[in-house]
């Protein structure tokens, strides 16, 4: 029951995601390359990609699992076994993983900080 639960969430995810029906993020609220300092004081560029929840420097396909996994839960919950609040998928931070989330997902999907530091 649980496998046929989480296959429904994720093909609604997908129908939603895919026909851009839901809060989209203004990009310019998305930073893609945040400045940092290295040792020595030594100014580079570090790619922070707020939906990468995987931390692979792309998001994609498993950053939206991390995300479905958390989908509708706030700081805190765990209303069903398989779905509880992960910080991972809370992307804005604000304490609940929803639309704008999906939003941020969506503004950034594909997105990977080698094309962004062109490395």
């Amino acid at each position: 029951m649980r496998r046929v639960f989480l296959y429904v969430c994720v093909l609604l995810l997908v129908l939603v995601f895919c026909a851009g029906g839901v809060y989209a993020a203004d990009p310019s609220d998305v930073p893609d390359v945040i400045p940092s300092r290295g040792r020595g004081g030594i100014s580079f560029l570090t790619c922070h990609l707020l939906a990468d929840a995987d931390g692979s420097g792309t998001v994609d396909y498993f950053d939206f699992v991390i995300f479905v996994g958390a989908y509708g839960a706030c700081s805190g919950e765990c209303p069903a076994p398989w779905r509880c609040y992960d910080p991972l998928a809370d992307f804005n931070q604000d304490g609940c993983v929803n639309e704008r989330d999906l939003g941020i997902l969506q503004a950034q999907w594909g997105a990977s900080c080698d094309d962004i530091i062109g490395q």
